[in-house]
């Protein structure tokens, strides 16, 4: 990976997880169809339960079979796919009896994604400067 793709890659993760981080449970407790505080707080638990359990197994994997760069690619397309899943299940009327747990899956799995990225690109980027 390039140095320009890199400091493309910080700019724009660090970009989105500044707009995400703020606004997101806002932005969710306004769109949840009025779910209760404890169902959200329900939700939003899975984050950092995500963020324990992914980190090593993707950086074990990248280890092992040397795919860092393709991993990062992989979790990313995974966690854009997930936002927008999240976007459509908060938006849609015809989910609402569907709502919460489909927003648990999603944001699961989006913080399964986004979490090891961070980390991946970081190692990328020791890597490309040991190369210079």
């Amino acid at each position: 990976m390039g140095a320009w793709r890199l400091r493309l890659f910080y700019f724009v993760y660090f970009s989105a997880l500044g707009l995400y981080l703020p606004l997101f449970p806002r932005w969710l407790e306004a769109h949840a169809g009025g779910e209760s505080t404890r169902r959200g707080l329900a939700i939003l638990v899975l984050v950092p339960l995500a963020e324990l359990l992914s980190p090593v197994a993707v950086g074990t994997l990248a280890d092992r079979l040397g795919l860092r760069s393709g991993l990062v690619r992989i979790a990313a397309a995974v966690a854009g796919l997930a936002t927008v899943a999240i976007t459509f299940v908060a938006l849609s009327p015809s989910l609402a009896e569907l709502r919460v747990v489909l927003l648990s899956v999603f944001l699961f799995l989006f913080a399964l994604a986004r979490s090891p990225i961070a980390g991946l690109a970081d190692v990328l980027a020791q890597e490309h400067a040991a190369r210079r």
